[in-house]
């Protein structure tokens, strides 16, 4: 009798973990427009967008060219930026030493930035979600449920310098001043952990299937 018990007692939990199995891979409750742009809203802009491309206090070479120079120049005259005369000394390859000069560019006290100990970042608008045109069937990758999804954003209330002459030739400035017409596209993913939906970000090259 006792052997019966433990039999149907074992039976029980190989049941109960077949079910349990089958719970964990079943198709998770989908995930529509308007909540997948809640979420991205929170996860990608909390705050405004830092501009990537500059980390203050940034040394320039004085015989440098290029949009980067001007747009440097432009900021500085319009009181975005400080900048002073640097003399730089440096080693060849032939390990005799020269003498360079250079500017040395940092945000104005003034400007409103993302400041750290050690750097400094301007902000240049605000992003926002237009639109998530399309969102895929969830897959299945153990241990988790993921989706792919199409967004389609814009900079809100761009940065007034992005309009500067100098700027504006950049191409990051010219695009942010003209997103909210023609939008930035771009694919995001979504993880389901058992409970509920959340942006993911893969890692640099991990396929989603």
């Amino acid at each position: 009798m006792l052997q019966k018990y433990f039999t149907f007692l074992i039976w029980l939990l190989v049941l109960a973990k077949v079910h349990s199995g089958h719970a964990e891979n079943s198709a998770p409750p989908p995930l529509d427009r308007a909540n997948a742009r809640i979420l991205l809203e929170i996860s990608l802009f909390p705050d405004d967008l830092v501009w990537p491309d500059w980390r203050f206090p940034l040394t320039l070479p004085s015989d440098a060219s290029g949009h980067e120079k001007d747009a440097l120049e432009a900021l500085a005259n319009a009181g975005i930026l400080q900048r002073e005369r640097q003399i730089v000394r440096e080693n060849d390859a032939n390990g005799s030493a020269r003498v360079q000069g250079g500017w040395l560019y940092r945000i104005h006290p003034a400007q409103d930035a993302l400041r750290q100990s050690d750097a400094e970042w301007l902000f240049y608008g605000r992003g926002r979600v237009l639109d998530i045109p399309q969102i895929s069937a969830p897959v299945w990758k153990e241990p988790y449920w993921y989706l792919e999804a199409e967004m389609s954003w814009c900079v809100e209330s761009p940065a007034s310098w992005l309009a500067l002459d100098g700027v504006k030739q950049l191409y990051r400035a010219r695009r942010s001043l003209e997103s909210c017409k023609r939008p930035f596209h771009q694919s995001v993913y979504f993880q389901f952990d058992g409970r509920r939906w959340g942006y993911w970000q893969p890692q640099s090259g991990q396929p989603l299937r």
